[in-house]
């Protein structure tokens, strides 16, 4: 699972959101027809959730930068709520040093440098490659002119941490560009101790590297061949990418490659995020920077598609550290259906959906009259199920806003891929129950697969998710005689209704003939049935006549009589034990 933040121990908690994985925009749109409600109702409330701008929480200390750059991204790929992406666009614009730059001291250190009277303070500061990559997106997604960015307060001959003078305007494909190494296109970053640089400090990995490649791909910039190419270096034989390169020391000598790298491993969120961007940049086939590499990437990104579908559940989730979860399964699915829909494949199809499925059940959308979830949490989405249930407890509690806006961020785009229902509407339950049965099932279809489905169930409601066929099952608990009508719902509206009738013991009441002559025809009029309750006439054991009760509950059987004798007319309802009625009659010459 990634997250839009970073971590170091102490005083560098503070400077989390750079480093983590966010989104790509701009990627394709999906090939495949689909169910756009559930991305436009996450867009929805995800638009909502900013203030100023900027996504705030309990227990982050302040605004969280980076998880805001995922919801403008996450909201861009969507394309419903333009107004609060230029929103967040210009909000990190604004504070866009104050997410990419730091600097702090640690508390002194015994074996610190010696100022004149013993050991000082280390001075921590620098600038984040990824950070600066991931700010340098989100505002090319939202069509800033990342050239001429003016931060509030920012002062002529103001010299930022990097030691570069901001004569008001930033631009971030420069700052970009002198993060990243001319001989290798490796992005590292400015981050120093003392004022020296400090390799253990350098948290630049491929996710960031990925950022970079899109960001100077975009932009055309003349570090744009070498970034792309050494991104392409951290994919693996198998098709993934790992997650970091082999040591933080640009300069330490060890492999740039993951082909001479030892025992590496596979990193779900790191491998979609790669892909995402190699979606984006073979969707700019025409920039100068790409057409030399077009092969190579395209090369890559079926190879990264393909090992994501080995990573992917049955049920349709993915799995990072911490189990299945709807940040990586968001990546991973939005990754597959945008590079589906870039190379102009449906092959990735069928993988982008389960995903999109999976992420729709655990979205928390009412149907119909269940309000299992409150109001103002429609459209989020739960990291997992632990998450979903506490959600049904609703409205999300302050202390968990946090999660369920990560969540949401990096999964809503993959809800672009949603497959439409496939089945009629309708409710499926047993026509009839004998009594004393406690509960019947009863199966909704016809909705989305995914969507929440509600069954009522006369004066109770239970809401579910429903299936990967848009289907739900449910026990329905029968009166001890009578009717009992269920109908049911998703999100959209009604799916259709169906009743059960509980049938007690009954006998009977029959109307016929008493005689009947040989070769002649015989009646006999049942009632007191149930309307549709199934019938069955015997004559001696034999079946004669069989079928269904009209409206009003009688049943007519007409049958010829061959044989002189006293006949045995039996007549059974829907349970032979419990409805029934015996009489005679004769033939006679």
């Amino acid at each position: 699972m990634t997250l839009s933040t970073w971590r170091r121990t102490g005083a560098l908690t503070a400077l989390s959101g750079l480093l983590a994985g966010g989104l790509v925009a701009g990627v394709a749109a999906p090939a495949q027809a689909a169910d756009e409600t559930p991305a436009i109702t996450g867009a929805a409330w995800l638009a909502d959730q900013p203030t100023n701008g900027l996504l705030t929480y309990e227990g982050w200390f302040g605004p969280d930068y980076g998880l805001s750059i995922d919801a403008l991204l996450a909201l861009n790929a969507v394309g419903t709520e333009q107004d609060t992406v230029d929103d967040i666009a210009a909000a990190i614009g604004a504070n866009v040093e104050a997410y990419t730059d730091y600097s702090y001291t640690m508390p002194v250190d015994p074996d610190g440098p010696e100022g004149p009277e013993g050991p000082v303070d280390h001075v921590h500061s620098g600038r984040s490659a990824q950070g600066t990559a991931k700010a340098l997106v989100s505002l090319q997604a939202a069509g800033v002119d990342v050239t001429e960015i003016d931060p509030d307060g920012a002062g002529d001959d103001e010299k930022g941490p990097a030691g570069d003078v901001n004569d008001g305007d930033i631009n971030l494909i420069t700052r970009l560009e002198a993060l990243t190494r001319d001989d290798t296109g490796r992005i590292v970053d400015d981050a120093q101790v003392d004022g020296v640089f400090a390799p253990s400090e350098n948290y630049a990995a491929t996710i960031g590297q990925s950022f970079a490649a899109r960001a100077l791909g975009a932009a055309n910039s003349p570090e744009a061949t070498k970034a792309i190419t050494y991104l392409l270096a951290q994919q693996c034989a198998a098709g993934f990418f790992r997650a970091q390169p082999t040591s933080p020391d640009p300069d330490s000598g060890a492999t740039e490659t993951c082909a001479a790298a030892s025992s590496p491993t596979g990193d779900v969120d790191a491998s979609a995020l790669a892909l995402l961007a190699l979606a984006d940049l073979l969707d700019k086939d025409d920039q100068p920077v790409v057409v030399p590499l077009y092969t190579q990437i395209a090369t890559a990104g079926d190879k990264a598609a393909a090992w994501l579908k080995t990573q992917q559940a049955a049920a349709g989730s993915f799995v990072s550290d911490s189990g299945p979860n709807a940040n990586s399964t968001g990546l991973a699915g939005w990754a597959l259906g945008a590079w589906g829909a870039v190379r102009a494949t449906t092959a990735h199809d069928a993988a982008a959906g389960r995903a999109a499925v999976w992420l729709r059940r655990h979205q928390l959308v009412n149907a119909g009259p269940c309000t299992t979830f409150a109001a103002a949490d429609r459209g989020a989405i739960a990291l997992d199920d632990l998450d979903l249930a506490d959600a049904k407890n609703g409205p999300i509690a302050a202390a968990d806003l946090g999660r369920y806006l990560r969540a949401s961020a990096q999964a809503i785009p993959a809800l672009n891929y949603s497959p439409e229902p496939t089945q009629a509407n309708g409710v499926t339950l047993p026509a009839f129950a004998r009594t004393g049965t406690k509960t019947v099932v009863a199966t909704a279809r016809g909705a989305a697969p995914g969507d929440s489905i509600c069954l009522v169930n006369g004066a109770s409601t239970n809401l579910v998710a429903g299936s990967a066929s848009g289907s739900a099952s449910f026990g329905v608990a029968l009166p001890a005689a009578g009717v009992r009508t269920v109908q049911a719902y998703d999100s959209t509206g009604l799916l259709g209704s169906a009743k059960v009738t509980v049938l007690g013991r009954k006998v009977l009441t029959l109307k016929f003939a008493k005689k009947v002559r040989k070769g002649k025809k015989q009646t006999v009029k049942v009632r007191g049935l149930a309307a549709g309750e199934s019938v069955v006439v015997k004559v001696n054991g034999k079946r004669v006549k069989a079928g269904r009760a009209n409206a009003s509950g009688v049943f007519t059987a007409t049958f010829k009589q061959t044989k002189v004798g006293k006949k045995r007319l039996l007549v059974t309802g829907q349970y032979a034990d419990l409805r029934f009625a015996k009489k005679t009659f004769k033939v006679v010459r």
